[in-house]
């Protein structure tokens, strides 16, 4: 449910800095007329600015909580091969040896 958030949130955003530029530089419905919009630019870059810094953060927020679930797993994984390793376990390695 919560990823569904993100994602919506995500799509929402790509979807209106893509579309930006074509709302708020026309010159009329039926006219895309860019060559006298130097200052719009400026506009357009202001508004998409908070979206694309939002949109940046949710990404790394993602990406943190990713790498916390795999960093977890493999302190499991760790864990569990530093006991198999312990001397006096030949029984256990014989075993992995005959299944490889």
């Amino acid at each position: 449910m919560k990823n569904c958030k993100y994602n919506c949130l995500i799509g929402l955003s790509i979807i209106f800095i893509l579309a930006a530029p074509f709302l708020f530089a026309r010159s009329g419905l039926a006219c895309f007329n860019f060559l006298g919009t130097g200052p719009i630019g400026d506009t357009i870059g202001g508004i998409t600015a908070p979206f694309i810094g939002i949109l940046s953060i949710l990404l790394l927020y993602n990406t943190l909580k990713a790498q916390q679930a795999f960093n977890a797993d493999q302190q499991t994984f760790n864990t569990a091969q530093q006991a198999f390793n312990v001397p006096g376990r030949e029984e256990k390695r014989s075993l992995v040896k005959m299944i490889a």
